[in-house]
């Protein structure tokens, strides 16, 4: 049998059937870093802000001469954007994502809003976690949801 639940808010001692409205941003394209570029025209990398969550989403790939990311020379770390003031989290986030077939990559996401790509690995089951660096074609499924720090 289901259940039928109404929600009610108590305000100033008055129970009400109104609730305050969360914030919304709306979608807001995200910025790419020169490298990287968007994968399909029909999931452009965007994220939106709820109440105090974060949303990202969309795909994208890298861009340059030789169709791979630029690495910095001090780490495995490819820089895809950084996100402003009001949507960045308040603690470090770690994700493990969907890459092209069988790939798999990790999202860093720093409390300075940068948000890096990194350990990207292609074989069957992603054995080859973190062996090889995305080029031209792969795909960086961007699905993250955090809470910010504003």
């Amino acid at each position: 049998m289901a259940k039928i639940v109404q929600l009610k808010d108590y305000i100033n001692g008055v129970w009400t059937n109104t609730f305050p409205k969360l914030n919304d941003s709306g979608w807001i394209t995200l910025p790419l870093n020169s490298d990287t570029v968007v994968a399909n025209q029909s999931f452009i990398p965007a994220y939106r802000k709820i109440g105090n969550v974060v949303y990202i989403t969309g795909i994208a790939n890298p861009k340059d001469s030789n169709n791979e990311f630029n690495k910095s020379p001090t780490t495995d770390k490819n820089l895809v954007t950084t996100l402003p003031i009001g949507f960045r989290p308040g603690k470090f986030v770690d994700k493990i994502c969907q890459g092209s077939g069988a790939s798999l990559f990790r999202i860093e996401l720093y409390t300075t809003g940068q948000l890096y790509i990194t350990r990207y690995g292609e074989g069957t089951n992603g054995n080859n976690f973190g062996a090889n660096p995305p080029v031209n074609g792969n795909i960086l499924n961007l699905a993250i949801n955090y809470v910010s720090a504003d």
